[in-house]
């Protein structure tokens, strides 16, 4: 059971990113009066969504390996 979870965890989270991305740029064209500021908020709020899981893929923060790791694990398999 653990084993399974490791391996989708990452699929959940992001699906709940997403989910919360979508709820809150609803949230803002909905309940915006002024245009402007609904264009802006439905601008930066996927944005900070997509720092943030692209801040932990390069800083390998969280158990999550940083492009190094990768680099080397795809070198080791293609014995470079």
């Amino acid at each position: 059971m653990l084993s399974f979870l490791d391996e989708i965890w990452p699929h959940i989270a992001g699906g709940l990113t997403l989910l919360v991305t979508v709820t809150a740029s609803g949230h803002a064209v909905l309940h915006k009066r002024d245009a402007r500021s609904a264009v802006a908020w439905v601008g930066v709020i996927p944005s900070s969504g997509l720092y943030s899981i692209s801040s932990l893929g390069l800083t390998a923060s969280g158990g999550v390996p940083g492009p190094y790791a990768v680099i080397r694990v795809v070198c080791r398999v293609l014995s470079v």
